[in-house]
């Protein structure tokens, strides 16, 4: 027999639990969330300016107001005064979505369930699953990327960038006191630079507790053993003496030109880093999957489930532009990469790049940034990556 439900939601990650929450605070519609996972953690580790009020204020386990960017040339420490750069700890944020969620009888998530296909019919959207087949009016795909990474692969062979922000973090209890728990190390580009862009992330928790990340961007993943080898250099380099392991995160998010359009394709809905929620030039998308949250919910409120709406992007199109631009820019020059982004960090205050990086600006932050990158080179790369930021998509 079919089961049916009002809205699907495929995937029980970030991008789906922040949806499941929000829709848990109506009763308007009868929610399935499915996930392949038998699990609800998420070993991952979410970092954010706080720029707006969120719902996980309390989850938080660290506010910093120190943020350090250091290349071989520089080394910056930018102050936070209103928007501090906070950490949410993945275990608190699915036990702050679960609690919301329990509280609507609407609202369900069936664990270990994997989905075998989806298929569109006229008026509604067939779930086939390890557990039988659901009936939909609406799905909404959040199962991570939209495109694999092979896909990634191919589209190099046209004029887009391609590139990945791929990084595994440790968890490391250090034997001396090496960290400064009030100070995150946003980006050190001291590890050698590879052919795209490399740099260590450092959220400190203790003088001698902190998660370390070895962060690439470009256009493969490396194994396991280069990225920790990396980590435990910086470490020896900075006197940490002998160190455990307390815990690993690994992950892998799009950076790139080709659009990711988030709109409304018949009743299957891409949502999250599938429907480009990842901001292309940093890979910054908790935020922007908040937000993402909130705008489908409130358009699924107001206009139903039948009416035919499209979302909007993301990403308003000035920073859709801008971010073609930047991202093409280090494509091409990702030796210059260390400086730009030191630069950046030097010449403008710490809360209006926190506002920037969020796309919360003002005309006046956006205009404070833009005059402090080098101004002949970055039009060169407008003119060159033309074909990217002027078509409407």
């Amino acid at each position: 027999m079919t089961e049916k439900a009002d809205i699907v939601i495929l995937g029980a990650g970030a991008s789906g639990l922040s949806l499941a929450m929000r829709l848990a605070q109506s009763t308007t519609f009868e929610v399935l969330l499915l996930e392949a996972r038998s699990d609800p953690s998420l070993e991952r580790t979410f970092s954010f300016f706080e720029v707006e009020a969120h719902p996980f204020h309390a989850a938080l386990s660290h506010r910093y107001h120190r943020i350090r960017v250091r290349s071989a040339a520089s080394d910056v420490v930018s102050v936070l005064h209103r928007h501090p750069y906070v950490v949410l700890p993945g275990e608190a944020f699915v036990d702050t979505c679960l609690r919301q969620i329990e509280t609507s009888p609407r609202v369900r998530i069936r664990w270990n369930c994997r989905v075998q296909s989806v298929t569109e019919c006229r008026d509604q959207v067939l779930v086939d699953t390890t557990h039988g087949t659901i009936a939909a009016r609406l799905v909404v795909d959040a199962r991570g990327t939209y495109r694999n990474f092979r896909s990634f692969q191919k589209a190099q062979e046209r004029p887009e960038v391609c590139w990945l922000q791929h990084f595994l973090g440790l968890r490391v209890r250090t034997e001396n006191p090496i960290f400064d728990p009030k100070e995150v190390i946003l980006m050190d580009f001291a590890p050698p630079q590879p052919e795209g862009v490399r740099f260590i992330y450092v959220l400190p928790e203790a003088p001698d507790r902190a998660l370390v990340e070895d962060t690439f961007f470009s256009s493969t993943p490396g194994q396991s053993s280069e990225y920790e080898a990396g980590i435990a250099q910086w470490l020896t380099d900075r006197g940490a003496g002998r160190f455990d392991i307390l815990g690993r995160e690994r992950g892998c998010i799009p950076m790139t030109t080709i659009p990711q359009p988030p709109h409304l394709r018949g009743r299957i809905l891409p949502f999250g880093l599938r429907g480009g929620a990842a901001k292309p030039s940093t890979g910054y998308a908790f935020l922007f999957i908040q937000r993402q949250a909130e705008a489908l919910t409130r358009a699924l409120l107001r206009h139903g489930l039948d009416h035919p709406h499209v979302l909007s992007p993301p990403h308003p199109p000035l920073f859709r532009i801008l971010d073609r631009i930047f991202l093409s820019y280090i494509a091409h020059h990702p030796k210059s990469a260390p400086s730009a982004f030191t630069a950046l960090f030097e010449r403008v205050s710490g809360d209006r790049l926190a506002r920037f990086l969020s796309e919360s600006a003002s005309p006046r932050d956006v205009l404070s940034v833009l005059s402090a990158l080098p101004p002949l080179p970055l039009l060169r790369e407008a003119y060159r990556s033309r074909h990217l930021w002027m078509r409407l998509d």
